[in-house]
């Protein structure tokens, strides 16, 4: 199955074109799942994110960075409808969630 990405690149282009992280100034290479679509996440406007390579890298695999701050409600709760409020809460907040982001462990996906 193809993804259609044009609405993910639209957003990217009418945030600017920048990764989304506060502070950051590198340009938002591709947009990042904020749910994983291995877990149902999708391609839609409130299902990606503009994110630099590094952050995209940093997201998908670290589990010491939470994106959450820099999402718009409407983005966490796309999240929390696809994951559940307690695996959205471990993948977007892994640094405040008591299991310290399970869902991914630490430098891997999803076994």
């Amino acid at each position: 199955m193809s993804r259609d990405w044009t609405t993910s690149y639209e957003k990217i282009l009418r945030e600017g074109g920048g990764c989304r992280v506060n502070g950051c100034r590198n340009a938002a290479d591709d947009p990042a799942h904020i749910a994983p679509r291995s877990l149902g996440g999708g391609d839609g406007e409130s299902a990606t994110v503009p994110l630099c390579r590094e952050h995209h890298r940093r997201f998908d695999r670290d589990r010491d960075f939470d994106l959450g701050p820099n999402l718009t409600w409407e983005e966490q709760a796309e999240c929390v409808r696809v994951l559940g409020l307690d695996a959205a809460h471990k993948r977007l907040f892994p640094t405040s969630h008591p299991d310290q982001g399970l869902l991914y462990p630490k430098g891997g996906r999803r076994r």
